[in-house]
């Protein structure tokens, strides 16, 4: 990232965690993959993860609940997200750099229902090996939708809400809010 994490630590909290809450069956684990590896052949940034951010993620999985939502900053280079065209920025994903995604990827299939990532601003879903991936990351401005919202790729902003019954998340709705909620 452009920088360090200092002030994330400061005003928001840990750049990994996990958190167990029994009443809804569900975990939710943070993991830091915004660590700039090496740059490509253009200079560009590598992202992955953070030494140790696989094992944490390992061992939080082992204890798991039901159902499990893993938070982390950069989509990984998956499905429709593995093509650099679709978001006109090779560096809006990580790859397989050190075998991290390859890793990460064996790790979560069938462990985890949900990882929700940001970086790039837009507004985008894919299902990959079992796993729903939710992309929100807007750092405050409106986010494009992608494809799977109807109407006009008009900028939002929004929160997800997720309902989860018996530790299985049964419905995600995008909420439009401010001035943008009245053309979504």
């Amino acid at each position: 990232m452009n920088g360090p994490l200092t002030n994330f630590r400061k005003y928001i909290g840990p750049t990994h965690f996990g958190i167990h809450l029994p009443k809804i069956k569900t975990t939710i684990i943070g993991l830091d993959n915004s660590q700039e590896l090496n740059s490509n052949a253009s200079g560009q940034s590598v992202y992955g993860f953070a030494p140790g951010e696989l094992a944490f993620l390992r061992e939080k999985l082992k204890k798991a609940q039901k159902n499990t939502v893993v938070t982390m900053h950069v989509p990984p280079r998956i499905g429709k997200w593995a093509n650099p065209r679709y978001f006109q920025d090779p560096t809006s994903t990580f790859g397989n750099t050190r075998g991290q995604l390859t890793r990460f990827l064996s790790s979560v299939r069938g462990k985890v229902s949900q990882v929700l990532v940001g970086h790039v601003h837009a507004l985008d879903q894919l299902s990959y090996q079992g796993t729903r991936y939710q992309l929100s990351g807007g750092a405050g401005a409106p986010l494009v939708k992608k494809g799977f919202l109807k109407g006009p790729p008009t900028p939002i902003f929004h929160f997800i809400e997720f309902t989860v019954r018996n530790g299985v998340i049964v419905k995600r709705r995008v909420i439009p809010v401010g001035e943008t909620a009245l053309v979504a």
